[in-house]
């Protein structure tokens, strides 16, 4: 098994979704040490990079099963499987339980937990963690502009979360505002950006039709899918 495959599967995931992938609100999502080296940038969510993503993700899934399949060291064998599993993971939950399409919290939820990782992560100094929650924080408005192009029709319980969660997240840009990062270079305008961004998506949220909150992937599925068993 060779460890350049593993390497360029967690780098490929540490690059297009960083917060999912450090936050542990994602059981699905594995863990990637080097997310944190991508506190500069939010998920990618788009509709159509998700498809890309999901296409990228199958392959390496089908590279690990046929590395497991040849592998003749058990120890390599159990590697190569266990990359699998981890890849058929992340499908999932992007092809599987496609949350993106029905769940309006999950944007405020990556948003917000990502805006959070860039303030309060360690980092190597105070510009390095400015110019890192800038970056983040200007995305703001942009993926939750993915929602309105992925979501329509909410589940009830998911639309009345995303209410609260909206709250929540305007009283939070509100404190930071109150403080150094918050009142730093172009942090203010991006603030004001971010809570306009917030409530016309508070009315988008609140004009969405309900629908029945969606059970999660069958059983068959996750055996075929996140497993790799028939």
């Amino acid at each position: 098994m060779k460890s350049s495959v593993a390497k360029k599967f967690f780098a490929y995931l540490a690059k297009h979704y960083p917060v999912m992938c450090a936050s542990g609100a994602f059981p699905l999502m594995p863990p990637v040490a080097d997310a944190s080296k991508r506190l500069d940038r939010l998920d990618d969510l788009s509709g159509r990079g998700i498809a890309r993503h999901v296409a990228a993700l199958t392959t390496f899934r089908n590279n690990f099963l046929a590395e497991a399949e040849k592998a003749s060291d058990p120890a390599d064998k159990a590697r190569a499987h266990a990359l699998a599993v981890s890849a058929g993971g992340v499908i999932a939950e992007l092809d599987g339980i496609r949350a993106w399409q029905h769940a309006p919290e999950l944007y405020l939820q990556v948003a917000f937990t990502g805006l959070e990782q860039a303030a309060d992560l360690p980092a190597k100094n105070d510009r390095a963690r400015q110019k890192r929650f800038i970056s983040r924080l200007k995305a703001v408005p942009a993926i939750l502009d993915n929602a309105t192009e992925n979501i329509e029709a909410a589940g009830t319980a998911s639309r009345s979360t995303s209410q609260t969660m909206i709250r929540d997240c305007a009283r939070y840009l509100t404190e930071l505002g109150g403080q150094e990062l918050g009142r730093a270079g172009k942090a203010p305008r991006f603030l004001a950006d971010a809570l306009a961004a917030l409530r016309e998506y508070d009315r988008f949220v609140t004009s969405r039709p309900e629908i029945p909150d969606p059970d999660g992937p069958s059983f068959q599925y996750t055996a075929e899918h996140v497993l790799g068993t028939d």
